[in-house]
């Protein structure tokens, strides 16, 4: 009996040990958070990267263009209606060559 209960005990040990392990392999989360600095850094060179023309194709260019300028047009209608931020304003859509 008493040979019969270390083995089982030994089982339920190994496999605690075991499930203990994966959890903290699995969801122990390791990142930590960052500072103004390092994240202003990041997109920084990130931005700075993209506008060094690295556009895989022209689809790309082309999109980004097209953002761009919707951009421009609302910084430029929101400073302009700054009372009504809101309001629905028509734009009209047309391909960036």
């Amino acid at each position: 009996m008493r040979r019969a209960g270390l083995i089982a005990a030994g089982t339920v040990g190994v496999i605690v040990l075991a499930g203990a392990t994966t959890w903290l392999v699995t969801f122990r989360d390791t990142a930590e958070p960052v500072t103004v600095d390092e994240a202003v850094t990041s997109f920084r060179t990130d931005t700075s990267r993209r506008r060094a023309g690295l556009a895989r194709d022209e689809g790309e260019a082309r999109e980004r263009a097209l953002l761009q300028e919707l951009a421009d047009r609302w910084s430029v209608t929101l400073r302009a209606h700054a009372e009504h931020w809101a309001a629905v304003y028509p734009t009209t859509w047309h391909a960036v060559a």
